[in-house]
């Protein structure tokens, strides 16, 4: 399925009009292919019958602190398809070691988050379903609160918080921390890997 097939695919999912897929289309298309070093943009987007985009070059989250590594476990988080959802740790046979509390859900629907943060704080910064990361249709990332309980603050702007939604743009080195100004989970935004610059 090349980019055209994908955006149109996904805009009769989304009930969207042909104007506004066009739209959607020249908008993926102009940042594509200047944001990925001008390659073939029919190998970098893809969509899928979820109504989820994979994306070839991912964007990825570095930890800041040792708190947020603990967190994610890992130097960095490449994100390949959106929106991709980040929520906290519950379930307790996959903690080491293994937390005082404990908040197994029945699992026989689909995950909830395509990444479990671990949280060890007292109080809890970080919701079950905190935030997101969207490909937006203008071909820009954006940063979706999941109307989490302590919110979530890039460069300074906090979203969300008491239960309700925000949406705020992403660029290259973002700095996101996940719940309270006081929260150690904080992590940077990087269009792409260390390792493929």
């Amino acid at each position: 399925m090349n980019n055209s097939d994908t955006i149109m695919h996904l805009a009769m999912r989304m009930n969207v009009d042909d104007s506004i897929a066009s739209e959607w289309m020249r908008a993926v298309l102009d940042v594509l292919s200047g944001d990925f070093g001008g390659g073939a943009v029919e190998d970098v987007i893809h969509g899928n019958d979820d109504g989820f985009i994979k994306v070839e070059t991912a964007p990825v989250l570095r930890p800041v602190t040792a708190e947020s590594w603990e967190a994610i476990r890992c130097e960095e988080l490449q994100m390949h398809q959106f929106p991709y959802r980040f929520g906290r740790e519950g379930r307790i046979g996959y903690m080491k070691p293994a937390p005082d509390r404990g908040e197994r859900r029945a699992t026989c629907a689909k995950p909830n988050n395509d990444h479990y943060l671990q949280d060890r704080g007292t109080p809890l910064n970080i919701s079950r379903e905190h935030f997101q990361i969207e490909f937006a249709s203008n071909g820009t990332f954006e940063l979706v609160d999941r109307g989490s309980a302590c919110g979530t603050i890039v460069n300074g702007n906090t979203i969300g918080g008491e239960y309700t939604n925000g949406r705020i743009p992403l660029v290259d080195g973002d700095t996101i921390v996940v719940g309270t100004p006081h929260s150690p989970y904080i992590f940077t935004f990087h269009l792409q890997s260390q390792a493929s610059r």
